[in-house]
């Protein structure tokens, strides 16, 4: 009888493990990743985060690339970067990804960087200047190609160029420092 209740036991404990769970496992997705689009500065005391996903491509040239990175769909604050090589250049990808480790000064002509910004539509741009102090300049840490796309109803090249900078920046006769900016954002050439 003592073997038979071990069997039993043995039994009982075999079908127990080998029973179905009856409970429901409820598979909860992943958060989405947080954006990673942005263009963080400071301007005239006024700190900015631009960081919206709709990317902003710039018209441009043969010889540029750029974009613009907005706060929202509403299309301002916005601010740009734009990089132009020697007029009757062709920006080619092996020149946007030779940016990576680079850092541009407003003076240089090769690559020349260009910072814009709008706050909204009823202000007057503000422009970087030229100017040949160094401690002002554009570095790019990384360039990453993106995808094709013809948004703008040409083939176009896209990218995302992570990096950071800061310029002179003048709106008329006003002038104003840009400092602190980081950014990850999408730019653009044309797909030659």
């Amino acid at each position: 009888m003592k073997k038979s209740t071990i069997i039993l036991s043995a039994l009982l404990l075999l079908i127990c493990a080998c029973k179905k769970d009856n409970k429901t496992t409820t598979v909860i997705n992943p958060p989405t990743p947080a954006n990673p689009y942005y263009f963080r500065f400071t301007l005239g005391g006024t700190s900015y985060n631009q960081h919206s996903t709709l990317p902003q491509y710039m018209t441009f040239y043969a010889n540029e690339v750029g974009g613009y990175e907005i706060d929202s769909a509403g299309l301002y604050p916005s601010i740009g970067l734009r990089l132009s090589w020697h007029l009757g250049d062709t920006v080619k990808e092996s020149d946007v990804i030779g940016l990576i480790g680079k850092t541009l000064y407003y003076t240089d002509t090769l690559i020349h960087p260009e910072l814009d910004f709008d706050h909204d539509a009823a202000s007057a741009t503000w422009y970087s200047n030229d100017t040949s102090n160094t401690s002002y300049n554009v570095k790019i840490t990384n360039v990453v190609f993106l995808k094709k796309d013809t948004t703008l109803g040409i083939p176009i090249r896209t990218y995302v160029i992570t990096g950071t900078c800061s310029g002179v920046m003048s709106q008329g006769t006003t002038a104003s420092v840009l400092t602190g900016g980081t950014f990850n954002f999408i730019i653009s050439r044309q797909d030659h």
